[in-house]
């Protein structure tokens, strides 16, 4: 994707600013929140896809022809290692506890949560 100015991810690091912004955005404890989330949310829609489609697994693109360093069996520099190399998080060696949620039902989760008090979200008070 081709666009001017920052790139979605870049524009996180904008939006929260101070640290966030600068190359010393890994000083700021908001940056691993934010990118061990976005991993997070990334591992949740491979399960689901690989649930749902597991023919078509692994869900990457682009398969070529994309940016260097994008590609599926693209090099990662400085690491030396390829897209595929680091996709399925349980051969890096860590999982997340909570199995991936069902968009379709996330309002039903939510709406469960305020029931029962384990969530209050702001638009509630």
């Amino acid at each position: 994707m081709q666009t001017a100015g920052s790139q979605l991810h870049n524009r996180v690091h904008l939006w929260v600013g101070g640290n966030m912004a600068p190359d010393t955005s890994p000083d700021d404890p908001v940056f691993f929140l934010h990118h061990c989330f976005v991993d997070k949310i990334w591992a949740e829609w491979q399960s689901l896809q690989r649930k749902n489609w597991p023919e078509q697994a692994p869900h990457y693109a682009p398969l070529m022809d994309g940016a260097p360093g994008h590609n599926i069996d693209d090099e990662m520099k400085p690491w030396g290692r390829t897209v595929r190399e680091v996709l399925d998080i349980a051969t890096l060696g860590y999982q997340y506890e909570v199995e991936a949620f069902v968009p379709m039902a996330l309002d039903v989760q939510i709406a469960s949560a305020i029931e029962f008090g384990r969530f209050s979200p702001f638009w509630a008070d």
